[in-house]
C-alpha cells in the first residue's frame, strides 16, 4: 500500500501512500492508536481499533493494512448493520424518538439539556 519515489537525488524521497476506503475512514475518525476505536454503521457494522501487532480479531482473518505506516486494522463486522441500529432505536429509543419529533429534530441527532428548556 505505500511506495518511495526518487524523482532526483536533488529531492528528499518522497513517501506516498493509498490506504483503502476502510483505513481512510479509520485516520478521519482520528483513531491513532490502540486506545481508540472506529464505529461504522452502513450495510454492515463495523469497529476497528488500530494496532502496531498483527491482530486477528477472528480466527484466519488477517487485519487490514491502516494508513499510518507499520499499523494493522482489527476489524470485527456485524451483518445487516443500520438494520441492527433501526431496530435497536424502534426498541430501546421510543422516548428519545418522540423526543426528536416534538422538537423538529432527527431522531439521529443528540438532544441536549439546552433543547428542553
Amino acid at each position: 500500500h505505500s511506495f518511495h519515489c526518487r524523482p532526483s537525488a536533488s529531492i528528499a524521497p518522497a513517501s506516498v501512500r493509498a490506504p483503502a476506503d476502510k483505513a481512510c475512514e479509520v485516520l478521519g475518525s482520528g483513531c491513532l492508536g490502540a486506545q481508540t476505536a472506529c464505529l461504522s454503521f452502513g450495510t454492515t457494522a463495523t469497529i476497528n481499533a488500530p494496532s502496531k501487532s498483527y491482530v486477528e480479531a477472528n480466527r484466519y482473518i488477517p487485519p487490514y493494512p491502516a494508513a499510518q505506516p507499520n499499523t494493522y486494522l482489527s476489524e470485527i463486522q456485524i451483518q445487516r448493520g443500520y438494520w441492527l441500529v433501526s431496530w435497536f432505536k424502534k426498541e430501546f429509543g421510543a422516548s428519545e424518538v418522540a423526543k426528536a419529533k416534538f422538537l423538529f429534530k432527527p431522531a439521529h441527532q443528540p438532544i441536549t439539556a439546552l433543547d428542553l428548556v
